[in-house]
Formats: C-alpha cells, sequence, structure tokens
C-alpha cells in the first residue's frame, strides 16, 4: 500500500517526513583575549517513533580554543562524552567554509539500550591538537603531538581509526 502522492506524470513520491527537532545549549562560555572555552550539549530524538520507544541521542563536549595569530596557530584541546550508540564525529571548518577538520570520531559500541538515560560521563574522545592557518583564516595543517598532517592526512586518519 502506498501512502505518499502521485503526480500527473505518473510519478510516486513518498510520503513527507518529519524533520527532527534537535536541542542544544552552550553554558560556561568564557573569552580572555585569543582564548575562548565553552561547554556544548546536544541531544536529539528520531521524529518518527513514539518517545517512550526511542530515547534522545546525547553528546557533552568541552573546548577551548586559544588563537595565535601571530604565527597562525589554532590550539583546540577538550573532551567529548556521549551515548555509547550510534557513531559520534565532531569537526571544525575553517573562515572559508569549506574546509573541515575532524576533532575526532568514535565507532558506536553499543546498542539502542544504551541510549536511556544522559550518559553524559561516557568518554568518547579527547582532543589535543595545534590546527595551522593562513592569513584568510584557512587550515593548512594539522599538528598532534610531534606529528605533522596535511589536513587530508589528518581526516584519512581519523576516518582510519574510526573503523577500528
Amino acid at each position: 500500500m502506498f501512502y505518499g502522492v502521485t503526480t500527473p506524470g505518473g510519478v510516486n513520491l513518498p510520503p513527507a517526513v518529519k524533520t527532527g527537532s534537535p536541542e542544544g545549549t552552550n553554558d560556561n562560555i568564557r573569552f580572555s583575549g585569543d582564548k575562548a572555552s565553552f561547554d556544548f550539549s546536544h541531544s536529539g530524538k528520531d521524529p518518527l517513533t513514539p518517545g517512550f520507544a526511542t530515547p534522545a541521542l546525547d553528546v557533552h563536549s568541552s573546548l577551548s580554543f586559544n588563537e595565535d595569530m601571530k604565527n597562525g596557530v589554532l590550539t583546540i584541546m577538550g573532551s567529548f562524552t556521549r551515548d555509547k550508540f550510534p557513531s559520534t564525529e565532531a569537526f571544525i571548518t575553517d573562515q572559508s567554509g569549506k574546509t573541515k577538520i575532524f576533532l575526532g570520531a568514535q565507532i558506536e559500541n553499543g546498542g539502542i539500550c544504551d541510549l536511556y538515560g544522559d550518559n553524559n560521563k561516557k568518554p568518547l574522545f579527547n582532543v589535543n591538537m595545534h590546527v595551522k592557518f593562513d592569513g584568510k583564516g584557512n587550515f593548512t595543517e594539522v599538528q598532534v603531538g610531534k606529528q605533522n598532517y596535511t589536513i587530508a592526512d589528518w581526516n584519512k586518519k581519523v576516518q582510519e581509526d574510526f573503523k577500528k
């Protein structure tokens, strides 16, 4: 049985699907010189199933950024916590809006039962990196520990580590 719409040309279009309404908060926002830090939480639910059947997906983070304009380096430190399920990733985008850098990613290691409750104490991943940028604020390189990566190589590494 089809519940969508059939166009005059005979094309079947699927029914409209509800869009989720995720919620987010930013707390402990602090600015000092070239430093900024904040905590954030993000929670969302599947809009198609009843609330009691599908719990919210929760992610929490505490991040700090230190921008060294003279040397073109953005230092990012922080941590992410969340439900064990589903998989989670975080990234930032440079001034161009086109270049993204993964802060981290974690493959799921649980199931739907791990979604119940706000699991804000379960570690996901930590961030401790230096991102080099040019005079226009565009990312050019990532340094983690003593290892330097191109943007593409860093993102590839995070994606490969994600699969492990």
